[in-house]
């Protein structure tokens, strides 16, 4: 067998001059342990990660913030806290959770700013769940992958362009008339004035010259036939005439500037504006798609008008008048959108979900089916609006007079919806939130207004009511209030058997008025005691009196009673990793990489647990470790170290503090690696005399390792994404002849900086692109498990000797006989191969 293995080191150029266990080596065995394959995805854990949204719909304390809290179990019978944070109105708390894949559902605890709280259940039926939490239940969503801006859309940016430094032409300075050849690539070089006859077909043109005084000026372009024309980052040009004909491309990553009468996208143009974009006349695009990223700025000078997909993330204001967003286009709004002049025509599809302005003038709503959608702001508190078809609100508008009485329009209102003067109304509205009308509302015979439990319409005068106005038929009640005079009809016992107000619906009038009982129906009652609360959606409530709220001493938001760091404004949240009061998890190490070894995964067996501390706005602060030495199965002088998912750099000092069996000490972070890595220590022989592997051996104390290190305020992570996991945890073989770059992590984890790349693929394994740390059957060198008692092997036994169902586990993915290493049956394990089981 040695000389087996000296062929195949000699073969793989990988050197072994130290001896290990008794022999040179570890014995490589044919046993079955090499005829497990696991099938690709799966990690080689007990664990998952799951990334959880919570969100707060408790609108009793307004923007205030609540604790959520999140166990692996019912805490009254020993459930343990997995995660903790913050969360509001407006911002959930989300958080990346790794914890035992034999945990299947989980219990959220919401703490109110007024101490009160509440406790649910939430089933884990995915690995990525969205909760919301009212003052009273909690509904559950689950979703594949989180939802970005406008529903999924977004104006991801462009890595600033690279230009080519072969195979492109260089266009002479101040040329005139200049022709692009077909597939050609050009770029402008030199500030001056170009023209241009023909772009060609297929041609590249780039532009990197030109400065704010001195700009690239030119005076003839037609984006056409496929022509691209790139503006680079740093460059400014002016274009004098810019024609865009057909399936042009034009991206601006610099300053970009069009003085003609009207700047044209058209016939499947392709508009990108990543720097600073200026039209100073009109902005027309008809069937193209346009962009204005979240670095973008636009200024259009006339008017403009739009046909065709545009997503802004960015900012863009338009100064001129009567400006129109078409027929048969999208218009996804999440950054600032500011139409400064007069008057706005919406005929297609808005979604908005930034800040939406329009100045001054009429918004009217044509075409058959306009849609709008707000999530955020639309203020137009100088405009009156015409609606058709559908317009949703979930977030803010503003507006000053609202006309709600063309065929198909609805509005559909679930947050804060003011008209501050006058409204028109003669179609539906279905409101569960706030609706003001400031001034007068003519609700007419087609205003049919269905308001849910808790939702309330409030009017200043209402001198037409011959509408429906409905609460809820079961559950909570709704309001309707008026602050001054009411149409004098709803008092009056005309005969006419008319009926206004319905169901669960409580009526408070600006009048000492009785209505008359045929205007009341089901349980709807004239009456002004109802309590409303106020929120961020609801700004005047009704009888409603704050809930008194607990202290908060340290003003962090965070009360005291959910703040464990109540006199620290910086912290707040101790946030525990999975496992944590009973020791955490287990990492159990083959130390023969890239060779595979004997499998019986004692060469490093360490224990973690993880303490992250955040702030009032779920940020990492400080990092807390514990982490225990408990084997060191052989001859080879191991170093341990771990790397954090966060630049070295972010390091408060780039220190960290580390404490071995009760002595602290100040460490430098590992030098020469772009992450933070801590080092556990260099040399695993002498941290433990004996390797606790041997039934016979002198047992050798395990060893406790702390760590802790602070992050710079201005390079705190989102916890979300930080997370709490095993991070990457990692061996090195410190043996004279290998060194420090050979590094065996956990399976599909990536080496740190320091690693020697050219071992992969080499001996038995088969890192490939992003799969490292595998070999060709995806077996690891390493498996971490929820539990900090693991049983890990004799020496010599591989691991599936004393766990029968391991290679069931493994070729499987994990998804039968998850218990293996915790089940104690003899159908399970064999303790006679086990360290210290019986």
């Amino acid at each position: 067998m040695k000389l087996k293995l000296l062929g195949l080191l000699l073969a793989t150029g990988v050197a072994i001059s130290s001896c290990k266990k008794n022999d040179a080596i570890d014995t490589i065995i044919n046993d079955p342990i090499s005829e497990i394959k696991a099938p690709d995805g799966f990690n080689w854990s007990g664990s998952r990660d799951v990334s959880m949204s919570i969100g707060v719909t408790d609108n009793r304390f307004q923007n205030a913030i609540h604790v959520i809290k999140v166990y692996s179990g019912d805490p009254a019978n020993g459930g343990q806290l997995i995660s903790k944070g913050s969360a509001s109105l407006v911002v959930p708390f989300n958080s990346k959770i790794t914890l035992s894949s034999m945990i299947k559902e989980t219990y959220v605890e919401k703490i109110a700013p007024d101490g009160t709280t509440m406790i649910e259940k939430v089933v884990l039926n995915s690995d990525n769940v969205s909760v919301a939490m009212s003052a009273t239940g909690i509904t559950q969503t689950f979703a594949a992958a989180k939802v970005g801006k406008r529903g999924g859309l977004s104006a991801v940016n462009e890595p600033n362009p690279t230009v080519p430094t072969t195979g492109v032409t260089t266009v002479p300075a101040g040329a005139n008339s200049y022709v692009m050849s077909n597939n050609g690539v050009f770029k402008i070089t030199s500030i001056g004035s170009y023209h241009f006859n023909d772009p060609g077909s297929n041609t590249t043109l780039y532009i990197t010259a030109g400065t704010a005084n001195s700009p690239v000026t030119i005076s003839n372009i037609k984006l056409q036939n496929g022509l691209k024309v790139i503006v680079a980052n740093g460059a400014n040009v002016v274009f004098t005439t810019m024609g865009w004909e057909s399936n042009g491309t034009f991206k601006n990553f610099g300053t970009a500037k069009t003085t003609q009468s009207e700047f044209k996208v058209n016939n499947g143009g392709i508009f990108l504006n990543q720097g600073s974009f200026t039209a100073t006349g009109k902005f027309v695009a008809m069937n193209s798609t346009l962009t204005n990223t979240s670095t973008g700025n636009m200024l259009i000078g006339g008017q403009f008008e739009t046909e065709g997909d545009f997503e802004n993330d960015g900012t863009i204001n338009v100064n001129g008048a009567s400006s129109a967003l078409k027929n048969n286009q999208t218009f996804a709004n999440a950054g600032t959108l500011n139409f400064n002049g007069s008057g706005l025509t919406i005929s297609g599809v808005l979604q908005n979900s930034g800040n939406f302005y329009v100045a001054s003038g009429e918004i009217s709503f044509n075409g058959n089916n306009p849609v709008v959608t707000n999530s955020n702001s639309f203020l137009a508190e100088a405009s009156k609006v015409n609606t058709i078809g559908t317009f949703t609100n979930s977030g803010t508008v503003i507006i000053r007079e609202l006309q709600h009485n063309s065929s198909n329009a609805l509005i559909v209102n679930s947050c804060k919806f003011i008209v501050k003067e006058n409204a028109v109304i003669d179609k539906p509205i279905t409101n569960s939130s706030y609706f003001q009308v400031v001034g007068n509302a003519q609700m007419n015979a087609n205003a049919t207004i269905n308001l849910s439990s808790g939702a309330m319409f409030h009017v200043g005068t209402a001198n037409v009511i011959d509408n429906q106005v409905k609460g809820p038929t079961s559950g909570g009640r709704a309001f309707f209030k008026s602050n001054g005079a009411v149409d004098v009809n709803i008092f009056l016992n005309n005969g006419n058997g008319e009926t206004h107000f319905y169901d669960r619906l409580d009526v408070c009038l600006g009048s000492s008025q009785t209505l008359v009982p045929n205007n009341l129906s089901g349980s709807a009652a004239q009456s002004c005691s109802l309590v409303i609360p106020t929120n961020s959606c609801n700004p005047t409530g009704n009888n409603y009196t704050p809930p008194t709220t607990v202290p908060d001493s340290d003003s962090d938001g965070v009360p005291n009673s959910g703040d464990d760091y109540p006199n620290d404004g910086e912290r707040a949240h101790n946030v525990p990793s999975d496992n944590y009061a009973n020791g955490g998890y287990t990492i159990a190490f083959e130390d023969n990489w890239p060779l595979q070894g004997d499998y019986d995964l004692n060469d490093v067996v360490i224990t973690y647990r993880y303490m992250v501390v955040t702030n009032k706005d779920n940020k990492v602060v400080d990092v807390k470790a514990d982490y225990t030495l408990v084997a060191t199965g052989g001859s080879f002088q191991n170093g341990a170290g771990i790397e954090f998912p966060i630049a070295r750099t972010s390091i408060t000092g780039q220190n960290y503090k580390r404490t071995i069996n009760g002595t602290t000490t100040t460490q430098t972070l590992e030098a020469g690696q772009a992450k933070a890595v801590v080092i556990l220590f260099t040399n695993g022989r002498e941290q433990q005399v004996t390797w606790n592997t041997e039934t016979g051996q002198a047992v050798s104390p395990v060893k406790t390792f702390g760590i802790e290190f602070t992050i710079n305020s201005a390079q705190r992570p989102a916890y979300e994404n930080f997370g709490i996991s095993s991070y990457n945890p990692f061996i090195w073989n410190n043996s004279t002849g290998f060194g420090r770059g050979y590094e065996t992590h956990l399976f599909g984890k990536t080496p740190t900086s320091l690693a020697n790349t050219a071992l992969f693929s080499t001996g038995h394994d088969a890192t490939a692109g992003t799969r490292y740390y595998a070999t060709s059957g995806n077996l690891p060198w390493a498996i971490q498990l929820p539990v900090a008692n693991f049983k890990y092997p004799l020496e010599r036994t591989p691991i599936h000797a004393g766990y029968k169902m391991f290679s069931t586990w493994a070729s499987n993915g994990g998804t039968v006989n998850a218990d293996w290493y915790i089940t104690t049956t003899a159908a399970y394990r064999d303790n006679t191969k086990l360290y210290n089981a019986n």
